[in-house]
């Protein structure tokens, strides 16, 4: 439906649909964005800082091996086993329920009768559960996955293994477990088995790849009751009667040695806490605050985004209603991002929901902005937009017409007929690369400049700059019955102008240049296209296509100016003409007759003679006669030896005469443009 609108209407309207679209589209696209994902990412380590520490479990006991153990000890990593089993004795004496190592127990000890002595102990407890890790390669077209167990000694005096690996979200933070990672439980899954004595509760179906789940952390690193490995291995000395009874123990590192690369033990890694505090958390912590959040029945859960987007876009879109009022748009604005930040925080401490708001803000602080800013552009704006946007391609006289009609500058447009004119230089982009920026734009434009003038003499609309190459539009803005003969006078005129710029080129020690053009007529759809900051007056369409690909056909056949049948039939009184083929050119189906413009006017008795034999020629050659087609192009050649069309079809027809087709139509089908 048509809605004429005056051009400050218009603007007015395009500022409004990007102030609506500009939240919306920022809901969309933000998520899939590294911007919008690491806003989303920090919003959830924001709501674990603010809720900062939450009373620890009480049934998980971390034993560090730590500084202080390495010290009291006096002993280098690794240490012997044995020290590992007499832990674990003195633990089951204690009454740990479950006894779990985030430590990798892959190689064999260096001391003698070491994995024996510790594979009794382990069997001894009958509760530990032993660190294993899997490594997933990507091959072409599928995943290979690689599973590091402990020594087969240990795993079968063991409970159960574990898969330490920890999955980092996309910017390096752990904030998600998983329970089984290709069917394989994670440690803190094993662990949670091993306590409950039962794995019935498994389910098969589970695909933790997909369903990872949100770790409660209880706090940053350190908040876990933790002790000293040292004092565990000498507990009636350092630790309280009882301290270990009902307890889930893990044993791993917690020395400031495994966070440093260099050092080859890395096992601290970024969790929530880390953005703001950048202290990491020790990999055996991590496990623990996932134990734990399993017991917990999984207290956090994630609102899904996808639900969210419809809520948070009506909220983005308040600030529209206030849009004119810079003072309420302000207060409106920093309203809805108090009352986001407010409900998503209540949520989270009260009900362990997760309402993600970090896009949902941009969202809001995106539109506002636009809001505030789409009053200063209106009016800036406002002012030179017709001019700014036709003084490049139309005569000034044009201009004029077009600002008795600001409606021209609508967004859409009309279908009609016309005429469309392609012109480029041949081999252009391989001179440009031998000569030196200055000389290439002096050429440039003074070529442009020529070729413009001549399609502004002709009344033609300039479109576009595509490089070196021209395209042009006759017909529009202002209707012309004469829109084809135009066009023609146009390319005739830009082949005589070049011979003025082929002097300039060779004075500076360069070929003349040469060019093709490629012009067809039809019904294309014309009318102003693009954004609120910039839109073209161009034509679209299939007959805009085909002009161009007119134009590229000249250097297959060695012509200078190619035109479509629809503009042949228009002018075909005025100018002399070359019918050369009947082609399929990429992007139709169906063929074209394509047309070579020689000159205005009628031929001598020279070019007549020519002429007729090239359709003599060229009737053999559709019919399939390819012998006697390729006599009369020989004898065309006799007399005009750089006859470009008639090389290709002589060419064409020895092709022909050694691999003759099945069928023949005399259609010949373009594989490239």
């Amino acid at each position: 439906m048509a809605i004429q609108l005056t051009h400050w209407s218009l603007k007015r309207l395009i500022y409004l649909k990007i102030g609506i679209l500009v939240p919306i589209i920022t809901l969309i696209f933000a998520p899939t964005t590294k911007l919008g994902e690491i806003t989303n990412l920090a919003w959830i380590d924001l709501l674990f800082t603010l809720r900062g520490i939450k009373s620890p479990p009480r049934d998980i006991v971390i034993v560090a091996i730590d500084e202080p153990s390495f010290q009291y000890l006096g002993r280098q990593w690794p240490w012997p086993r044995s020290l590992h089993g007499r832990l674990v004795r003195k633990l089951k004496k204690a009454g740990a329920k479950v006894i779990a190592f985030d430590i990798m127990f892959t190689e064999p000890s260096r001391y003698p009768n070491d994995d024996k002595t510790f594979a009794q102990d382990l069997a001894y407890a009958g509760n530990v559960i032993l660190g294993a890790s899997i490594t997933q390669v990507q091959r072409e077209g599928y995943t290979q996955i690689f599973f590091t167990d402990p020594l087969e000694i240990l795993s079968r005096a063991s409970a159960q293994t574990g898969l330490v690996n920890f999955f980092p979200d996309p910017d390096g933070i752990i904030r998600h477990g998983r329970l089984f990672i290709s069917e394989y439980p994670s440690l803190a899954y094993a662990t949670y088995f091993q306590q409950k004595k039962s794995i019935k509760n498994r389910s098969t179906n589970y695909n933790p790849e997909k369903n990872p789940f949100l770790i409660d952390f209880s706090g940053p690193s350190g908040v876990i009751k933790t002790v000293s490995y040292y004092q565990a291995l000498n507990m009636e000395e350092f630790l309280p009667k009882n301290f270990f009874k009902d307890k889930i123990v893990f044993v791993g590192f917690a020395s400031e040695a495994a966070v440093e690369v260099s050092r080859g033990a890395v096992d601290a890694f970024p969790t929530p806490f880390f953005r703001f505090s950048k202290k990491a958390m020790f990999g055996v912590e991590i496990h623990a605050n996932a134990l734990n959040t399993i017991l917990s029945g999984f207290p956090l859960r994630e609102i899904d985004f996808k639900w969210l987007k419809f809520i948070y876009a009506l909220i983005a879109l308040v600030p529209l209603f206030v849009r004119r009022y810079p003072l309420m748009l302000t207060g409106t604005v920093a309203a809805l991002i108090c009352t986001m930040i407010f409900t998503s925080v209540s949520l989270f401490f009260y009900k362990g929901l997760v309402l993600n708001i970090g896009v949902a803000l941009l969202a809001t602080i995106f539109g506002g902005l636009w809001w505030g800013l789409s009053g200063y552009l209106l009016t800036f704006e406002e002012k030179k937009e017709i001019r700014r946007a036709f003084d490049r391609y139309v005569p000034r006289a044009v201009i004029e017409e077009i600002l008795k009609n600001p409606q021209l500058l609508h967004l859409g447009g009309h279908k009609t007929e016309l005429t469309v004119l392609f012109a480029d230089i041949r081999g252009f982009t391989s001179l440009s690369e031998t000569l030196d920026p200055e000389q290439l734009v002096y050429l440039l434009n003074n070529y442009l400049d020529h070729m413009t003038e001549r399609v502004f003499k002709n009344h033609g609309l300039l479109d576009k700059y595509i490089g070196d190459a021209i395209m042009a539009v006759f017909g529009a803005p202002v209707p012309r019955d004469d829109h084809a003969y135009r066009a023609c006078k146009t390319a005739l005129e830009m082949l005589s102008c070049l011979e003025m710029v082929g002097s300039i080129w060779e004075k500076r020690g360069l070929k003349r240049p040469k060019i093709g053009i490629g012009i067809n007529t039809g019904q294309m759809v014309i009318g102003n296209f693009g954004s609120h900051r910039r839109f073209d007056y161009t034509v679209i369409g299939d007959e805009v296509n085909l002009a161009s690909r007119l134009e590229g056909l000249n250097k297959l056949y060695g012509t200078s100016i190619i035109i479509g049948e629809n503009t042949q039939r228009y002018v075909d009184k005025k100018f002399l003409f070359r019918e050369l083929d009947l082609v399929r050119v990429k992007g139709k189906k169906l063929p074209v007759r394509i047309f070579e413009l020689i000159k205005e006017g009628e031929a001598d008795s020279e070019l007549t003679t020519l002429l007729s034999k090239f359709n003599k020629a060229l009737e053999y050659y559709r019919k399939g006669n390819w012998s006697k087609a390729l006599e009369a192009f020989q004898e065309i050649l006799t007399i005009k030896p750089n006859d470009g069309p008639s090389k290709l079809f002589f060419s064409r027809c020895e092709i022909l005469l050694k691999n003759p087709p099945k069928t023949w139509d005399g259609i010949w089908t373009m594989k490239t443009k």
